[in-house]
């Protein structure tokens, strides 16, 4: 599995004008980690298939896009909208994931698996308390309703102790070598059974089958499975084949309910039926450092380097005026615009740009965000800094044509700001954090 790794971190600085010429001097110090989704994917033969989703649940710490949450703090996973009250640390979670417009239920669309600290990060000193920190995960949600004037947009970041109620205090089985493969799938299978196992001991397994938020109805007939609404009892009883599955839960000892839980879950024939559910495909976010030429990237702007004074002289020769010239100035094309082409042609496929503290990579110069209308963290009053962004292009992964949204999603960046201090208010909870959608602009 990728993790984002510890960095040399800066300070974010307010954007230059765009109209100015490109400038890539700021990337030459600059610690960019790009996510992409491996195409190796469907590749996999079948038991390769069923590691892989073992290793996309929580107790392996993923980074991904859709399929269910990994949930960090299982004991305050936020509510499905209308589920029902489940405890009093439950208590309006519900309220975060429905949509402001719509208030429709909000839909994952991917995590990061972001851990701070360490001797390089400059921000550690302003951290409340590393070792509440040592799990870090930031997910991200929308609205995906196909009748939905305004979407929302949600994030929200967890965090926990190394030593805490729901994970091993050792890391998780991975990344043994290749003629190891069978003995990392038995480990692998048997580190999350007994994750499961201990969830469904202290009564924290309580996740709709569908969407993996929380609920309190279960399936009348083997007791086990949960949903939130009828709508998701609909689509776990016949697309994701709990019709099937539903006799193999009942009466069984704890430990023979959760292997059959493992292997049902993870199983090629549930991904080929979730396909066609309420959730995004579920894949792995791989997760590099950018390598950028930027010798390149100079000589690139040197070639297309738009010359106005040029324009000026050849609009006098024809006799053209000054309001032609404001014409065309106005029609400047979109620095911000080329600047991101140019680097993101370097990994084409990028969905994801991380670098806490950071300086965003903007889409377009329209509706760029000013750092002062960065809104501080709400819990402690601290200044909230940049940590990554999800690129257009994570919009080609997503089924929207299937599913009948592809006019209705859309982005051209999605930007996210955290806490600097990555405050407590996500100890023992979800905290909402800060995340700013700029459009194309046609």
């Amino acid at each position: 599995m990728s993790k984002i790794q510890v960095k040399n971190f800066h300070a974010p600085e307010t954007e230059n004008d765009s109209d100015s010429d490109i400038d890539f001097e700021d990337l030459a110090d600059s610690s960019v980690s790009v996510g992409y989704i491996d195409t190796n994917f469907e590749e996999l033969d079948e038991k390769e298939l069923e590691l892989y989703r073992i290793q996309m649940r929580s107790p392996f710490f993923p980074s991904k896009v859709g399929g269910k949450p990994a949930w960090l703090d299982y004991s305050s996973v936020p509510m499905a909208v209308g589920a029902g009250q489940i405890n009093d640390a439950n208590n309006n979670k519900s309220l975060e994931l429905q949509c402001q417009s719509c208030k429709s239920q909000l839909v994952f669309l991917l995590q990061i698996y972001a851990p701070i600290g360490g001797d390089d990060d400059k921000f550690a000193h302003e951290a409340e308390n590393l070792d509440d920190a040592f799990h870090r995960v930031i997910f991200v949600f929308l609205c995906s309703s196909k009748g939905c004037k305004s979407r929302s947009f949600k994030v929200l970041r967890s965090q926990l102790k190394r030593e805490n109620d729901f994970f091993s205090y050792e890391a998780p089985p991975e990344n043994y070598d290749l003629d190891e493969f069978d003995q990392e799938f038995d480990d692998s299978k048997k580190h999350l059974a007994n994750f499961y196992k201990n969830l469904h001991l202290k009564n924290f397994l309580n996740q709709c089958a569908v969407c993996g938020l929380s609920c309190s109805k279960k399936c009348s007939r083997c007791n086990f499975a949960f949903f939130c609404s009828q709508n998701h009892q609909v689509i776990d009883w016949t697309k994701l084949n709990h019709k099937t599955l539903c006799a193999k839960y009942s009466d069984k000892s704890v430990d023979e309910l959760i292997s059959e839980w493992v292997n049902d879950e993870n199983s090629v024939l549930k991904y080929n039926e979730e396909k066609s559910s309420a959730v995004f495909p579920e894949r792995e976010i791989i997760i590099e450092p950018e390598v950028l030429d930027l010798n390149k990237l100079r000589k690139e702007q040197e070639r297309y380097k738009y010359d106005k004074t040029k324009i000026a002289e050849d609009l006098d020769a024809n006799e053209g005026n000054d309001q032609d010239f404001d014409a065309i100035k106005e029609n400047d094309y979109d620095k911000d615009f080329d600047k991101f082409k140019k680097i993101s042609a370097h990994e084409p496929s990028q969905i994801i740009r991380y670098e806490r503290g950071g300086k965003p990579l903007w889409v377009s110069k329209y509706q760029k965000l000013k750092e002062s209308d960065i809104p501080k963290c709400e819990y402690c009053g601290s200044r909230r800094i940049f940590e990554f962004q999800i690129t257009p292009q994570l919009l080609c992964y997503l089924n929207l044509e299937e599913t009948g949204q592809l006019d209705t999603v859309d982005w051209a960046g999605l930007y996210v700001y955290t806490c600097a201090k990555s405050c407590q208010a996500a100890k023992n909870s979800y905290a909402s954090e800060y995340i700013y959608k700029q459009d194309f602009v046609s």
